[in-house]
């Protein structure tokens, strides 16, 4: 395959900011390794983006695999989507098996919670039976 230099149409704060966002994901999950670093990774998307190559073509460029080109385009697309949501979540999970596992725990703890509520009630001072005293 050859290699040429090519020059993208967007400005250097843009490149600037998908990196910070990515850079501080990486913190957040604690990503100690990845194939490409945040600067890296934001180029990649930003060219996928603004010139819809294929990611064979892309992943040969920064020398990685057509696979992880896509997913790095993928979390990153992901992320982009949330900080520029009118209301962005406190937490996303980005993981496809995420939202079940986190699903399963937090019925868990509602039930708990429903098993104790009375005693909880009872704790505070008063009942739901017992009117305002």
């Amino acid at each position: 395959m050859l290699f040429y230099p090519a020059a993208l149409p967007l400005s250097t704060t843009t490149l600037t900011r998908v990196t910070a966002l990515i850079r501080t994901h990486h913190k957040i999950i604690d990503s100690r390794w990845r194939a490409l670093d945040p600067g890296a990774q934001a180029l990649l998307t930003l060219a996928y983006l603004r010139k819809g190559e294929r990611f064979a073509d892309l992943a040969a460029g920064l020398g990685i695999s057509a696979a992880t080109a896509w997913r790095r385009t993928r979390e990153t697309i992901a992320m982009l989507e949330v900080a520029d949501s009118a209301e962005p979540p406190l937490r996303v999970l980005f993981r496809a098996a995420a939202p079940t596992v986190v699903r399963d725990v937090y019925e868990k703890r509602l039930a708990e919670w429903a098993a104790w509520e009375g005693l909880a009630i009872r704790a505070h001072g008063r009942a739901d039976t017992e009117g305002d005293r």
